[in-house]
């Protein structure tokens, strides 16, 4: 959170479901927002595929090349993938799938 906000947060005493929803009330920022929990969740849903089919972020890596890194930075939520990233590892993982 950014000092800005935090700020504003703890000035003005609102709980988080309250500030949560003054932020929403701006339409651009609804945006945002709605977008990048869109984006969180097929994260989340890549990175559970991936588990649950026992195949390593080292693994993925090689198949797609993009770095191990940067794939456990984006499933910790820690940088924000593009749409050719996202794809990258779908498809990454649909073949390591059919290969074993």
């Amino acid at each position: 959170m950014s000092t800005l906000i935090y700020n504003y947060y703890m000035n003005n005493y609102l709980t988080l479901e309250e500030f949560e929803k003054e932020l929403l009330k701006d339409d651009d920022f609804k945006v945002v927002y709605k977008s990048s929990q869109m984006v969180a969740k097929i994260i989340y849903s890549l990175s559970n595929f991936r588990k649950s089919n026992g195949i390593s972020q080292e693994q993925l890596s090689s198949k797609i090349g993009i770095s191990q890194k940067v794939i456990s930075n984006i499933e910790r939520l820690k940088v924000s993938p593009n749409l050719d990233t996202l794809c990258k590892m779908k498809i990454g993982l649909e073949i390591l799938v059919k290969e074993k």
